[in-house]
């Protein structure tokens, strides 16, 4: 039986392994597409809202010939732009209708297609389609689980089970041992563990004792590159901690009441962004300030940008911002500043 155990075992691991490598191996076509849309936004001729759809040939085999439509019940197609504009033919764009063609599409290869409606405030999604030879797209979230992967799980599954019962065939005095060593070891990794963090401790302080810049330096430090230090004693005069998002805030206010230095105060934001100790919640905050800015200034690309920024990078604050969206109108911020700012 000492024998017999470990040979069945063997015998099973390998038999896994070759099944699960002709699975791998063996063609596979699939084409998938992704959708997502951003809140309605007001505009001057009506209401805008902007899709990002991915195309992704999900399978192992290329795909060609692809044809595409994506169309809308409502509104017209403003604006288009294409991830990567060699992969795809014959686009025609008319009113509210999209259409195109794929001549090829590797393996997990995908085309991005970022579209700007303008319309009613009723825009909804598209209808899409993509068909090709042999495989019409389905939504990535609703695509079914791969036949390969559903083998995969039952390789798995049952060399689980034979290590299962393999382990359950050992000896009490060999179960003793491993748990033993298991023991050490965890108590190993704890001492290492408890070390690393007394060092990272150290090194903190030792970095403060050395001056090393806090937020409110940092600050200081971009807004000087960008000649506004002057803004500083603003942020510093209430008394409190001077911190990332409120510095974002208050950039944003002074991009409203002084236009003329309005890219001065678009690198301060994109500075205070790629600070390495900004938490995430502000990253998202700043983002969307971003966002903001430059739709208000008609570069409605740069802001789609950053919207999509926000939403990849911090997607609870997205949804936490764009829920106030309709009611944050920078125009009439403006206006308010304006009238009620000292002479």
């Amino acid at each position: 039986m000492q024998y017999l155990l470990p040979a069945i075992l063997t015998a099973s691991l390998a038999f896994g392994v070759g099944f699960l490598l002709w699975q791998i191996k063996k063609d596979r076509i699939s084409l998938e597409y992704d959708c997502t849309g951003s809140q309605i936004f007001p505009r001057e001729s009506g209401f805008g809202r902007y899709f990002i759809i991915k195309f992704i040939n999900s399978g192992n085999k290329s795909i060609e010939n692809t044809k595409l439509t994506i169309i809308f019940s409502v509104g017209t197609i403003e604006s288009v732009i294409f991830s990567d504009e060699k992969l795809i033919n014959d686009v025609v764009i008319d009113g509210p209708q999209l259409s195109g063609s794929l001549p090829l599409l590797n393996p997990k290869e995908d085309l991005g297609v970022t579209i700007t409606t303008i319309g009613k405030p009723d825009v909804g999604f598209p209808t899409i389609t993509a068909r090709s030879v042999g495989v019409t797209a389905v939504p990535k979230n609703n695509a079914p689980i791969p036949s390969h992967l559903l083998t995969l799980l039952t390789v798995v599954l049952v060399f689980v089970i034979t290590m299962t019962f393999f382990i359950w065939r050992m000896s009490y005095k060999q179960t003793e041992v491993s748990k033993s060593l298991q023991t050490l070891t965890a108590s190993e990794q704890q001492d290492r563990d408890l070390e690393k963090r007394l060092a990272e401790v150290k090194q903190a302080e030792k970095e403060r004792e050395q001056g090393k810049p806090e937020t409110e330096q940092i600050v200081f430090a971009i807004l000087n590159r960008v000649g506004l230090s002057h803004l500083m004693y603003r942020l510093v005069e209430t008394g409190e901690n001077v911190t990332f998002w409120k510095t974002g805030l208050m950039l944003m206010q002074a991009f409203l009441l002084d236009q003329e230095n309005s890219n001065k105060y678009i690198t301060a934001m994109n500075s205070i962004t790629e600070a390495k100790e900004i938490a995430a919640s502000s990253l998202g905050f700043n983002l969307y300030l971003l966002g903001k800015m430059e739709q208000f200034r008609g570069n409605n690309n740069k802001a789609i940008q950053y919207f999509e920024k926000c939403k990849t990078q911090t997607p609870l604050m997205y949804e936490h911002l764009m829920a106030q969206d309709p009611t944050y109108n920078l125009q009439s911020l403006r206006n308010w500043m304006l009238k009620n700012s000292k002479q």
